[in-house]
């Protein structure tokens, strides 16, 4: 039997011309394609949904909110002026199919971060080259051993003797963080 089959795939394969193959792989590139569409479309209703109850900037259609980063140094202050406009969270649309939830209130964000759903492979893949892959990034069993190792080290009788030094090196960099706002400050005005 399966060499019948054999003899018919030769068959079917030695009968048909170049011209007809090309529209085969024409056919199947088109095909892929509306596939392809159709799922982003689909992700895109998904998104929109998801996303309805967080207000957010005005986006372009195509572009989302990338056309207002403009990469001079300035792309910091478009989300401090968007975290000022809308005070507890907002959506940033890059192109038509990315969006990120921007959480601005302490409330949202103790919310969020204190739930254990998987973590999201786009944002985290972004930081993997810069700080490796240790607790922050992996996951499963991989992060278990790596949480296990690293949590006698924070035990509250570990940290006492350097609860000065945080306390001090802390003041430091606020009152740096206040000189460098007041310095904002009076550039602006």
């Amino acid at each position: 039997r399966s060499s019948d089959l054999h003899k018919t795939l030769i068959a079917f394969w030695s009968s048909l011309d170049a011209y007809m193959i090309l529209q085969l792989v024409i056919l199947l590139c088109f095909t892929s394609l509306l596939l392809k569409i159709i799922r982003l479309h689909q992700r895109r209703k998904e998104l929109v949904k998801a996303f309805a109850q967080f207000p957010g900037p005005p986006c372009h259609w195509l572009f989302g909110n990338v056309h207002e980063f403009r990469q001079d140094g300035t792309d910091l202050d478009i989300f401090v002026s968007w975290a000022s406009q809308y005070k507890y969270a907002n959506t940033v649309w890059f192109g038509n199919y990315t969006a990120f939830l921007c959480i601005t209130h302490p409330e949202y964000a103790k919310v969020i971060f204190g739930r254990t759903d998987p973590k999201d492979n786009m944002a985290y893949g972004y930081l993997a080259p810069w700080i490796g892959r240790g607790l922050l990034v992996e996951k499963g069993q991989k992060w278990f051993q790596h949480r296990r190792l690293l949590t006698p080290g924070f035990h509250y009788d570990v940290l006492k003797p350097y609860v000065n030094l945080i306390t001090s090196s802390t003041k430091v960099m606020l009152d740096k963080l206040e000189n460098l706002i007041l310095k904002d400050r009076d550039r602006k005005s």
